[in-house]
């Protein structure tokens, strides 16, 4: 599958009027999105009509195969009481590099793999580390991966909200840091939320506008979802500048 998206950006300031105003385009409320995102270094997953196999066709067995930094995503909530609780719905998200030339919006190839890592073992063992739970309930493929020397190279949170407009998905969210004594995120307990810091010290908040199509090969499907994504990106004129970024600042090829 492919993921189009536009990107944009709003100072802290501005977040609460952006929220009423998404609200009132999409008649909904908005959904409060934490996440943890895991970052693990692996090589890319071939999938058909990406950079690298753009017909499935495997690479010689020869070439060194180029690591990307794959996603283990991990829904949050907070509790007064304690420290952020993780749900039991997890994502091994992949995310290639965009195409290149001049596009309307960012085209990139996407794969989630969704875990539900209670089905993993019929007792809570409470000895038991966030990434040892997501190990044990990934598929044999998936879990070869993980236990296979990858690096963990860091961890992030991302706070935010999420909206629905037809087919797109319109979430305005900012990235927030481990708090300093993490020595390793993947085994450590989860922090409470006023211990992470922000990455960006402004407080500015990042709004992605994004889709999903199963067919990239399909014009009228990758026509249509261009022509919703653009149509969306005028509405919002004047309120959220989205735009298309260079494809080399969404690169997810380990360094």
């Amino acid at each position: 599958m492919h993921e189009l998206l536009l990107l944009g950006q709003v100072p802290a300031s501005s977040r609460v009027l952006v929220l009423k105003i998404f609200a009132g385009i999409t008649g909904m409320q908005p959904q409060h999105l934490l996440e943890k995102h895991l970052v693990y270094r692996a090589p890319a997953p071939q999938i058909e009509g990406s950079v690298r196999y753009p017909n499935k066709q495997n690479p010689a067995s020869s070439e060194p195969r180029q690591e990307y930094n794959h996603h283990v995503v991990v829904g949050l909530t907070e509790d007064e009481s304690g420290p952020l609780r993780g749900s039991d719905s997890v994502t091994n998200q992949f995310r290639d590099l965009a195409e290149a030339g001049n596009k309307p919006v960012v085209i990139r190839v996407a794969s989630d793999t969704k875990l539900i890592i209670s089905q993993a073992y019929e007792v809570e063992d409470v000895t038991m580390s966030l990434w040892d739970k997501i190990v044990a309930a990934a598929p044999a493929p998936l879990k070869a991966q993980l236990t296979s020397g990858s690096i963990r190279k860091r961890s992030y949170y991302q706070d935010g909200h999420r909206f629905i407009h037809n087919n797109i998905t319109i979430q305005i969210f900012r990235i927030l840091k481990e708090p300093l004594d993490v020595p390793d995120p993947a085994n450590s307990e989860l922090p409470r939320f006023e211990e992470l810091r922000l990455l960006d010290d402004s407080g500015a908040y990042t709004v992605q506008a994004s889709m999903i199509i199963e067919d990239r090969n399909k014009p009228e499907i990758f026509d249509a979802a261009v022509k919703e994504l653009l149509e969306f990106k005028e509405l919002m004129r004047g309120c959220v500048d989205l735009r298309t970024v260079d494809r080399h600042a969404l690169d997810t090829r380990a360094r």
